[in-house]
């Protein structure tokens, strides 16, 4: 059984956070990994932002945000080759 990141109790939900980007054609996109979190966790969390869940969110998403830049520029300098 899946434990809250936040309390240790048993998981209600996963939250993840996708990462696109616009005015880019084709559209890129990247999802974090998930966070899993109880129901009283992600209420605490969307009504007043806790911070221990806070962080655990904004570590999930920079590895898909370097990620997705790092797509980008790569296929920008592949576009420039041609």
């Amino acid at each position: 059984m899946k434990l809250c990141n936040g309390c240790n109790r048993p998981v209600d939900y996963s939250v993840c956070t996708v990462v696109s980007t616009n005015r880019i054609s084709p559209r890129f996109q990247k999802c974090s990994k998930s966070i899993p979190l109880c129901m009283t966790c992600l209420d605490a969390f969307v009504a007043g932002g806790d911070v221990q869940i806070a962080e655990s969110l904004r570590e999930s998403i920079r590895p898909a945000f370097t990620a997705l830049v790092q797509h980008v520029e790569t296929s920008f300098k592949s576009q420039q080759v041609r």
